[in-house]
């Protein structure tokens, strides 16, 4: 395997300090997301539940490089639930936390 030459680390260097992620918003932009999912994501299109947000990840010329979706903790989840050794009670109190940021 050849190392990569000065000019072209540089140059690599460069296009991922243009790569941005922005936040969408527009219906628009999520059904794009989904059309995006539907047809290169593994499982197809996986609706998110709840509360969402959605991103794309640009390169300098706003091109989409990528998507990330986020979306609120499932309400109930046995697996989870017993994993984190959850009585229904707890469940309740701790699900809708959210943590602070510093």
């Amino acid at each position: 395997m050849t190392k990569p030459s000065g000019a072209t680390s540089c140059a690599a260097s460069v296009l991922l300090a243009e790569v941005q992620i922005q936040l969408l918003s527009t219906s628009k932009e999520k059904a794009r997301v989904r059309r995006l999912l539907s047809k290169h994501h593994y499982l197809g299109d996986v609706r998110a539940v709840g509360e969402q947000l959605f991103y794309a990840i640009t390169d300098g010329r706003g091109d989409w490089l990528g998507v990330l979706v986020f979306c609120a903790a499932s309400r109930r989840l046995r697996a989870r639930d017993h994993w984190i050794n959850w009585s229904e009670e707890q469940r309740r109190r701790r699900l809708p936390c959210r943590r602070n940021p510093p």
